[in-house]
């Protein structure tokens, strides 16, 4: 086996560290210093018109309209129009499957419109068991047992309905929908796209990460163009606003961090 010396080991640990004090001070000068950053120019351009701000509560849907999460359970155009609205009860289970579909409160809301209803049995194999055990509570049973009862429970669930234990399961079975470890309630989501960059990135300056060793942390520009014009602005990604581009109906949107739409008039 191989032995390093202590001198060996000290001295490698003193390159590494130099490197990387090296690396970290080694800065790009801003290749375009007059460009703006997208914020700077979407309330003043006539390139942008503001759409809504909807704090924070939007989700793009892959239908060209948007799914209000608030107390509601809404859906809107992108200039604010309301084409479907629920009003939600707490502990009710929701979900919009992959074609648009709306479930709530043992009802189908057919998309796209949402105005033909259709009754469907929900079964939420987590809602079922938290409703259990508040009954197994209120026995005031020793901690064990009522643990012991609610796993029972649980297991005889998943046995049912022939599920394991960490799968996450969406299934439909004849007029029932059984819902299991369901993360996210909306399978509908359209993602958002990538800017189109019109030059590579540089690296402005870094900062110690704070752990690790104080390994340091990079930060860039990027250089971006968004719409059929191609409107440029530059991006620093450890900028406070995060950009997000969407292209709906044939329009072009971008959307901020703080919940702010703007549509880009081509």
């Amino acid at each position: 086996m191989m032995k390093f010396k202590n001198s060996n080991i000290q001295f490698f640990f003193i390159l590494i560290i130099s490197i990387l004090v090296l690396v970290s001070c080694m800065s790009e000068p801003d290749k375009y210093p007059e460009l703006p950053f997208l914020e700077d120019i979407v309330d003043d351009s006539e390139d942008f018109t503001f759409i809504i701000d909807d704090d924070y509560h939007r989700i793009f849907l892959k239908n060209g309209l948007f799914l209000n999460r608030n107390n509601q359970f809404t859906i809107e155009t992108p200039e604010g129009k309301e084409v479907f609205r629920i009003r939600l009860n707490a502990g009710m289970t929701r979900y919009m499957d992959s074609i648009g579909n709306i479930y709530y409160n043992q009802l189908k809301y057919k998309a796209p419109d949402y105005k033909k209803i259709e009754p469907i049995v929900m079964i939420d194999i987590g809602d079922s068991v938290a409703d259990y055990a508040k009954e197994i509570y209120k026995e005031n049973l020793v901690d064990s047992i009522e643990e012991m009862k609610i796993r029972y429970y649980a297991s005889k669930l998943r046995s049912k309905y022939d599920l394991f234990l960490d799968d996450e399961v969406i299934r439909f079975k004849k007029d029932t929908l059984i819902l299991y470890n369901v993360e996210e309630f909306c399978n509908f989501i359209k993602e958002p796209e990538p800017f189109e960059e019109f030059d590579d990135r540089i690296q402005i300056k870094s900062h110690s990460t704070g752990g690790h060793f104080g390994l340091p942390c990079f930060d860039h520009f990027y250089y971006f163009t968004v719409g059929k014009n191609k409107i440029k602005f530059k991006y620093q990604d450890k900028h406070a606003l995060q950009w997000k581009k969407y292209t709906m109906n044939g329009k072009t949107y971008v959307y901020n961090f703080f919940g702010k739409l703007y549509l880009v008039n081509d």
